[in-house]
């Protein structure tokens, strides 16, 4: 997990700007991110999954869920998240070739 003494300080902000602006992409992103260090996992990829079913072309939202699924596999070592993590990492190389693999 991230290091911080107070995590859901951070949770309480994104969920307030999500609430505000529930369109903004990043924003729900960052909010994933605050879940996931708050132990909230389930409610992270529920928001994930959900970015994906409206925005299934962006490559840069299917490389940040490479590197999140990529993450609770090093943490749980549960091989589903790595073939999730694998799976939006072929989607970020057919949507953009010219992206530079991250590892």
């Amino acid at each position: 997990m991230l290091e911080g003494e107070y995590p859901e300080s951070s949770l309480v902000y994104f969920e307030r700007f999500s609430e505000k602006y529930p369109e903004n992409l990043l924003g729900k992103m960052h909010l994933t991110m605050a879940l996931y260090v708050s132990d909230s996992t389930d409610k992270a990829i529920v928001i994930l999954n959900e970015l994906i079913d409206r925005h299934p072309n962006n490559y840069m939202l299917h490389g940040f869920c490479s590197g999140f699924y990529s993450r609770l596999y090093r943490d749980t070592e549960d091989s589903e998240y790595l073939q999730l993590s694998q799976s939006h990492e072929r989607k970020v190389r057919q949507l953009n070739p010219d992206v530079p693999k991250a590892y």
